[in-house]
């Protein structure tokens, strides 16, 4: 039940994104890294084209969720991203349980602790993108040290 409940609102949040856009909406591509070791680490994402364009992205929604060894969502917190956001000249920061989700010229850091719980830790972050009203959706996920 908890699965669906998040899945909706991912979906939900992408469908409002997405609907919001005016006729001819741009978007930009970002690729980076989608898994983080249970040690934790960071991994970066940066724009695929475009490259000469100078933006910071702001952070629209983040949030974490945990899923166990059959990939049963077992809890999800999403953060208030506007009461939680720290602006600096040049980059946005969120700093949730666990992870850190930090934005700057041109690109995203997605920062996971060590997971010493028992589920998969998956961090799921929307940005907006300068004059592209809807920017990167970034999906970083990190299995349990007990998985190994």
């Amino acid at each position: 039940m908890k699965k669906f409940f998040v899945l909706g609102l991912v979906a939900v949040t992408l469908a409002v994104g997405l609907c919001s856009c005016r006729i001819g909406c741009k978007t930009r591509a970002w690729k980076g890294g989608k898994e983080i070791s249970a040690d934790g680490g960071t991994v970066v994402w940066r724009p695929t084209s475009d490259v000469n364009v100078q933006v910071v992205p702001s952070i629209i929604m983040v949030y974490c969720a945990f899923y166990d060894t059959g990939n049963n969502c077992v809890g999800a917190t999403q953060l208030d991203v506007e009461s939680q956001k720290i602006k600096g000249e040049g980059y946005e920061k969120i700093v949730g349980d666990g992870y850190e989700v930090l934005t700057s010229t041109n690109v995203v850091f997605v920062t996971l602790s060590a997971n010493d719980t028992s589920f998969k830790r998956e961090i799921v972050a929307m940005f907006g993108d300068g004059s592209y009203e809807l920017g990167p959706h970034i999906v970083v996920s990190q299995s349990p040290k007990s998985w190994n």
